[in-house]
């Protein structure tokens, strides 16, 4: 990757999508699927989540904190997703969360907390004040 100039990552990002979607056109067409537009409101409000939400608006923020958080502090914030996400699907879905999730994710957080947020861990220290430096001497 070191060989490529430099460039911006919301513009990476969404080069990588229109690759990615054009990709999975492709291969869908191989496999003979249909295309259908979605009838029901209740999909188009999903699908529109999804795109705005769910992917715009969550790198936006991504972006956001890994220029004020370090890399691997930012990383960890990816152990959360389940969480949120068993607690979003419970709520909304009425999914079940079960005591071995619970026990899992007890275990899983303590791990990360062994092993990046306690003071011998080897994780990287948020608090410190540290900052990156700015988009454009990140990436010249």
């Amino acid at each position: 990757m070191k060989r490529f100039p430099p460039s911006p990552p919301t513009v990476t990002n969404a080069l990588a999508m229109g690759v990615g979607t054009v990709m999975l056109l492709a291969l869908s067409a191989l496999a003979g699927e249909p295309w259908r537009l979605p009838e029901s409101a209740a999909t188009w409000t999903a699908v529109l989540y999804l795109v705005f939400v769910g992917s715009v608006v969550v790198f936006f923020l991504f972006l956001f904190v890994i220029r004020r958080w370090t890399a691997s502090a930012t990383s960890y914030q990816f152990v959360l997703f389940p969480f949120v996400t068993v607690a979003v699907a419970g709520w909304l879905a009425g999914e079940t969360v079960t005591p071995t999730f619970l026990a899992g994710g007890a275990l899983v957080l303590a791990g990360v907390w062994l092993g990046a947020i306690t003071p011998g861990g080897r994780g990287a220290d948020v608090t410190r004040g540290d900052r990156p430096p700015d988009h454009d001497e990140a990436w010249s």
